[in-house]
């Protein structure tokens, strides 16, 4: 049994390093600047409920914020950082459902032009089964559109995807 579950963590401890090593930190970095920095209008793809966002950079080029605007429901509007620390990118996501879930970038796709990031942990939970964002993929799809997906969890399972599609309009 011991040498059982040595196996499973040393086996854990590869995955985990593996899927680290499919990120490089600096191009996936500059990947998120160079095409989110700006003003964009877009939509929620399950409800075509309108969107504003806008991604900037602070801290001397070494943070990107995303906000996103939901005219329609301004208390549901969010929040994201976006930053590189050591050999890895996080985001913290600030959610309409007040809580805020950290996540790590965990693969990148040259092909889909998109980069995957998965839970590290989450704070402000109230109760053990409150919803939060576990998964985050970010995508360009074409020059001068994104989109956003967070998958959210709740009582042990997923509950599905909120995906954002945008297009910069400066």
């Amino acid at each position: 049994m011991q040498t059982q579950r040595i196996s499973i963590a040393v086996l854990l401890l590869i995955t985990s390093l593996q899927s680290s090593a499919e990120v490089d930190v600096n191009a996936t970095f500059d990947l998120l600047k160079q095409n989110l920095v700006g003003e964009w209008r877009g939509f929620i793809a399950h409800s075509g409920e309108p969107v504003e966002a806008t991604f900037y950079l602070t801290g001397n080029d070494s943070a990107i914020v995303e906000y996103i605007r939901r005219p329609q429901k301004p208390k549901a509007s969010m929040s994201s950082v976006y930053h590189a620390a050591d050999d890895e990118v996080w985001v913290t996501h600030y959610c309409s459902f007040m809580n805020q879930p950290r996540l790590k970038a965990t693969s990148f796709s040259a092909q889909h032009r998109s980069l995957s990031f998965d839970l590290m942990d989450v704070s402000n939970l109230q109760q053990s089964g409150d919803r939060y964002t576990h998964k985050m993929r970010v995508a360009f799809p074409g020059p001068n559109k994104a989109s956003v997906t967070y998958t959210g969890f709740a009582e042990g399972q997923e509950t599905g995807d909120l995906t954002v599609e945008l297009e910069r309009i400066e």
